[in-house]
């Protein structure tokens, strides 16, 4: 259309006509883009917080000392750093380490921390079942 109206003579209507569409595109875009950031942070934050509860578990239940090295290490960086992303928190290790590493790492604190309140609950249970048949 707005090349129509510039055939015609119509030039200044095909430039509002041009320059509405390219508004219209520059805040679709920023939209989308504001859209993508909110809902990339939400699940950095919540990957976070998952981490960091399992870490809490492991800590109050002892867990944490008889976990490798590394993982008490990747531990200690996620509770220091809580807002860190994977990648900084990969570089603060030492040797650094790639963001696919501390993500493995930080799903092992999770394995970690079932496989505890596993244990803890399977030892709640067996000490029940000792006091239900006195």
């Amino acid at each position: 259309i707005g090349y129509v109206l510039a055939y015609i003579g119509a030039v200044s209507a095909a430039f509002e006509i041009m320059n509405s569409r390219i508004v219209k595109d520059v805040r679709n875009n920023v939209n989308r883009q504001v859209n993508c950031d909110t809902a990339n942070i939400s699940k950095a934050l919540s990957a976070s917080h998952k981490y960091i509860e399992a870490i809490e578990y492991l800590e109050s239940s002892g867990a944490i000392t008889a976990l490798p090295e590394e993982l008490r290490e990747a531990a200690e960086l996620r509770r220091t750093f809580s807002q860190a992303s994977l990648g900084e928190l990969a570089g603060c290790c030492r040797p650094p380490i790639t963001k696919s590493g501390m993500k493995h790492r930080l799903e092992r604190l999770i394995k970690a921390a079932d496989d505890a309140r596993n244990s803890s609950a399977i030892d709640t249970s067996n000490e029940n079942i000792g006091t239900d048949s006195q």
